[in-house]
């Protein structure tokens, strides 16, 4: 089972680690996850995550759908993570017809 760690960043900003520490099943060693950067918790982003919009409102669908396909696509690790969405190709998911940025604006 995955346990979840909720740390702030110096930054302000929270991090979600996901099973942190963890036995390698081949020798039973252990290792510790380093924390990945991104321009969400480096600080170079002043906009909230899809995420942190989310916890806001924990009523509203859309944002929870929002949330789950930025979580879905790394949380930001990439520096356009509405390509990324847009351009999703795991048509199985149940979310996949109903994701956020399918057209392009402008």
């Amino acid at each position: 089972m995955i346990d979840n760690q909720k740390i702030v960043h110096k930054s302000g900003r929270d991090s979600l680690f996901l099973n942190s520490t963890r036995s390698n099943a081949y020798n039973g060693a252990t290792f510790k996850r380093e924390q990945i950067e991104t321009p969400y918790t480096k600080g170079f982003s002043t906009k909230k995550t899809p995420i942190e919009k989310a916890l806001e409102k924990p009523t509203s669908l859309r944002l929870a759908i929002n949330a789950k396909c930025f979580d879905c696509i790394g949380c930001g690790f990439d520096p356009k993570p509405t390509d990324a969405i847009r351009n999703c190709e795991i048509n199985g998911c149940p979310l996949w017809p109903v994701r956020p940025y399918q057209t392009v604006k402008g």
